[in-house]
């Protein structure tokens, strides 16, 4: 098989911007999909392990974690191989999970969750925030968890030393999507698989990473 050829997108200058120019991609894609209904969403039926797990206010600190660490990990990850096949698998993961959310939408209801009286005002409004301006779609697979996972993976080959750490992390973002009810079991386990799977292809042998002509040089000198 012909090794695929992508460029190095990034300098140790330009990575932070890279960064954020992929979290926007992100937020963008999701935003679009996540308010465009082409078909009828299917409601999945609860696991028993779910209908015993009550909604849970704490979880929703955990479950924001997410949008910080996908910008943080531009600033942590030092080789740019690595950062470069990261920003590869994620933007790859992007296009397809949002392509299965516009042609195979899963919708959770969140109504029969309401929030608890006793919640403390500064975790209402957050609960309020995210149920106002992410709908009950976009459900399967969970990006929260396959971006957390795919941050988490890159550690295999940039710090094992963090790796643990990082899967720490992601169990505990992935049980706080069940605990905030923003998510089944089964999109966690989603979300997990999907990232493997793009991770294993980005980090293969059959993708080669090319720095430029003008990197090479500066590197030789």
């Amino acid at each position: 098989m012909t090794p695929i050829r992508l460029p190095l997108l990034a300098t140790h200058r330009t990575k932070y911007i890279w960064g954020v120019f992929i979290s926007i991609f992100c937020y963008g894609a999701y935003t679009i999909t996540n308010h465009l209904t082409l078909f009828t969403p299917t409601v999945l039926p609860f696991t028993a392990f779910e209908k015993a797990l009550p909604i849970l206010p704490w979880t929703m600190w955990p479950y924001l974690t997410s949008f910080f660490f996908m910008v943080i990990v531009f600033f942590d990850v030092r080789n740019l191989e690595n950062l470069s096949r990261l920003a590869y698998a994620f933007l790859t993961l992007q296009v397809v999970a949002n392509l299965i959310f516009i042609f195979f939408p899963v919708s959770i209801p969140r109504d029969l969750y309401p929030l608890p009286a006793n919640i403390g005002p500064v975790e209402k409004w957050m609960f309020n925030y995210i149920r106002t301006v992410d709908s009950t779609i976009n459900c399967l697979p969970s990006l929260h968890v396959a971006d957390c996972c795919l941050i988490g993976l890159v550690y295999l080959k940039e710090n094992r030393g963090k790796f643990v750490f990082a899967m720490l992390w992601v169990a505990l973002v992935s049980f706080s999507t069940l605990g905030t009810k923003q998510h089944y079991l089964w999109d966690v386990i989603g979300g997990i698989v999907i990232a493997i799977v793009i991770f294993a292809l980005a980090f293969s042998r059959y993708l080669v990473i090319v720095p430029s002509k003008k990197m090479a040089l500066a590197a030789q000198k």
